[in-house]
């Protein structure tokens, strides 16, 4: 008798119970073996017990984006797996990018059955033997996009009624950015949590132009907010190509950096009120 062929093993991550129960039986009728988990904390346990042939995770499970944080792990330990992720949010075309450049492939929730089995099944024949990582440091990632981090973070301040209702031009918006975000860089590198007297002057005399703008404070402080949260999505779509072991402290460092140049304005942003 001939031997059967071996399964393909399938390591599926979702935190919603419902598709943790139907989606594996669907794949385990097409051919597949599924390991079928719901947290980023039992995949990595999975994937540290067995082998897989296939990841396939939600791009969200308990927070945001944490489907990366899937695939940077499975590829550390085995990197020939094919990886595909499940995403919610067809128009965050910005997502869309950065899941394209990461993994294999992707599919739209709710994934059709069909299409699901044929896009494994097609992946699993043609995918690269390996998959070979490249990674940086963050300062050197932000270094990199300097250009789009900027972008990003104006498309946060016009999304914010009160922001965009005021009448400043986009270049007195973001004209100091640049600076802030190449300083924030040299010091994370240089493992340094205070920033160069002249930042911080650049940052003391952007607070007293916001309030010249019609900025009240609390908008001065949404705004670095702002700056903070664009880092932060950034690193979390470009989680693959961050160096580990580095990943921690300097995520310390340039939040402590963001809230430095952030009591530093406020600070001169108050000075400059009880002047006037």
């Amino acid at each position: 008798m001939a031997k059967r062929p071996p399964r393909t093993r399938v390591l599926f991550v979702d935190d919603e119970p419902s598709i943790r129960t139907t989606l594996p039986m669907i794949l385990e009728r097409s051919g597949f073996d599924v390991v079928a988990v719901g947290s980023v904390k039992e995949a990595i346990k999975a994937m540290s017990a067995q082998n897989f042939d296939v990841l396939l995770t939600d791009l969200n499970i308990g927070q945001p984006g944490d489907g990366f944080t899937v695939v940077s792990a499975m590829r550390r330990t085995q990197p020939e797996v094919v990886t595909v992720i499940l995403t919610g949010y067809p128009a965050f075309e910005t997502a869309l990018a950065a899941i394209r450049s990461q993994v294999d492939d992707y599919l739209v929730k709710p994934a059709d059955p069909a299409e699901l089995v044929a896009t494994l099944q097609r992946k699993i024949t043609t995918h690269p033997a390996t998959h070979t990582i490249t990674s940086k440091r963050i300062p050197l990632l932000i270094e990199e996009h300097e250009s789009e981090i900027v972008e990003r973070w104006y498309a946060c301040l016009m999304e914010d009624p009160r922001l965009a209702a005021l009448p400043v031009s986009r270049h007195d918006r973001v004209n100091y950015l640049p600076t802030i975000l190449r300083a924030i860089v040299q010091a994370t590198l240089r493992g340094e949590r205070e920033l160069p007297a002249d930042v911080l002057d650049t940052a003391a005399a952007h607070a007293c132009e916001r309030r010249a703008q019609g900025y009240t404070a609390d908008l001065l402080i949404r705004e670095w907010r702002y700056l903070r949260r664009t880092i932060e999505v950034f690193i979390q779509e470009n989680l693959l190509a961050v160096e580990i072991s580095f990943m921690v402290s300097d995520m310390i460092l340039i939040g402590d950096a963001v809230e430095l140049l952030l009591e530093t304005s406020i600070k001169s942003y108050l000075q400059c009120e009880a002047a006037a």
